[in-house]
């Protein structure tokens, strides 16, 4: 009986010692979550598919972080997920990470760089607007506020530099008008 409970002690003690440091490795000195931690951005992958990624998506998406000072995130070949640091760096809670991961999941489950674009501003405005629809989707079925990407798209909006067309400012502003209405 003593043997059984001091053992139970011990894989109890053991397992939360783990799952500490685990969560611990997920945040920095400044008592921030690090997004960029590759471990932190499958759990969030595994929070929006479920357990099994492959039937829910019908591949395993990889995300990859790159340094770079661009704001900007994208979907590249047919299963790769890429963020900048300069992204991380602007994300302030996993809601917004998620729908991050969510938009670009969303232009590789729609195939949206299988095709060459015809009318290209045309086509790429469109696509946003369906990988926005995706994600949103897929945040609903999830335990994410997919309503928090209006503030982070407005987030974004704020830190678009003059050299930008303002038409990247007037798509933000449909962008977000569209997820509102996705609300209603």
């Amino acid at each position: 009986m003593r043997y059984s409970l001091k053992l139970s002690f011990c894989l109890i003690f053991t397992f939360t010692l783990l799952l500490t440091s685990t969560l611990l490795a997920e945040i920095n000195t400044d008592n921030k979550i690090n997004f960029s931690s590759p471990s932190f951005i499958k759990n969030i992958i595994h929070e929006i598919t479920g357990d099994d990624t492959i039937a829910f998506l019908g591949f395993n998406p990889q995300v990859e972080v790159i340094d770079s000072n661009l704001i900007n995130a994208f979907a590249y070949g047919d299963k790769t997920v890429i963020l900048t640091s300069a992204l991380l760096k602007k994300i302030e809670n996993k809601d917004e990470l998620a729908f991050v991961i969510a938009h670009e999941v969303a232009h590789l489950s729609l195939n949206h760089g299988a095709s060459p674009l015809q009318d290209a501003y045309v086509e790429h405005f469109s696509h946003e607007l369906e990988a926005d629809k995706f994600a949103i989707d897929l945040l609903k079925e999830s335990n994410f506020k997919g309503i928090k990407s209006i503030s982070f798209l407005s987030k974004l909006q704020k830190n678009i530099g003059t050299s930008e067309p303002k038409s990247t400012i007037t798509n933000l502003e449909v962008r977000k008008a569209h997820i509102f209405h996705m609300f209603q």
